[in-house]
């Protein structure tokens, strides 16, 4: 019996069982992810189903262990197949756009997969293997027996990961460039388009400062700000300081008061000038 695992920091403010819930459940959690690839709960890692069900869990394959200051998960690869590493990826996936790792290159690495006729699909020099679900499934789909659609999906998957948790990711620098142009002030829908940069940039933060988008307070509250991302964002927001709009200066002041907390005249003087204004 093999095991596919995953190992990922516990916050200093999480505990360990609110972290693998985090990762687990909620929109595009891992179950919901690999129902959009045809795969159901009995291919879902079974120690992680049955402690959700309530049952008690096989010791040999309890996951969600807590070592240390890590979680440690993974999927039992009996019976799953190519869904084991998948299961890794998309938890490894879903840390990152939660800000609880920072690991693109690893990710990426780890990940690249696609849907194809409705079942999990790695790519091959002549085609794509797929997931087995049924004995009387085929475990390969020949290039040449691809559709165009199919055929496109193949090219892609020689540069990226095209799985339906990752479709709608823009996964670098110049990519994250290009959705922050794309933000106008006071878009509300910023906070979409920021979450679907893996890889933040100043100008994707300025752009989300322009659109009030800020960490305290309001329909806009969110985690944008941490401690992977407070440098870059308090980068962009200390060129905010002095517009013209009382809501994007407040937005720029909660950023640059976020990472000058250790500093405490620094603080001062910020929490001085604005209240000036």
């Amino acid at each position: 019996m093999g095991l596919t695992r995953v190992e990922i920091p516990i916050p200093a403010q999480w505990a360990g069982s609110a972290l693998e819930s985090e990762l687990l459940r909620g929109p595009h959690g891992v179950p919901t992810s690999f129902a959009a690839v045809g795969a159901g709960d009995e291919v879902f890692d079974i120690a992680i189903a049955q402690r959700y069900r309530g049952a008690e869990p096989d010791e040999r394959l309890e996951l969600g262990i807590v070592v240390g200051r890590n979680l440690h998960m993974g999927w039992s690869n009996v019976a799953c197949g190519m869904l084991a590493a998948y299961g890794v990826h998309l938890v490894r996936l879903r840390a990152q756009v939660q800000q609880h790792l920072d690991d693109l290159p690893g990710i990426a690495s780890s990940g690249r997969y696609a849907e194809v006729r409705g079942r999990l699909a790695q790519r091959t020099p002549d085609g794509f293997d797929l997931e087995v679900l049924q004995n009387d499934q085929a475990q390969h789909l020949a290039l040449a027996d691809a559709t165009g659609a199919e055929r496109s999906v193949w090219e892609g998957l020689g540069s990226r990961c095209m799985c339906p948790a990752c479709l709608d990711l823009c996964w670098t620098a110049e990519e994250a460039d290009a959705v922050a142009s794309t933000i106008r002030p006071k878009d509300r829908g910023a906070l979409h388009a920021v979450k679907r940069c893996m890889e933040p940039t100043p100008a994707l933060f300025r752009a989300a400062i322009l659109a009030g988008v800020h960490p305290l307070g309001g329909r806009n509250r969110f985690g944008l700000w941490t401690e992977r991302s407070l440098p870059l964002a308090a980068q962009a927001a200390r060129e905010l300081l002095a517009h013209r709009s009382g809501e994007v200066r407040r937005a720029a002041l909660h950023v640059v008061l976020a990472a000058a907390v250790a500093d405490e005249g620094d603080a001062r003087a910020l929490i001085h000038d604005e209240t000036e204004r």
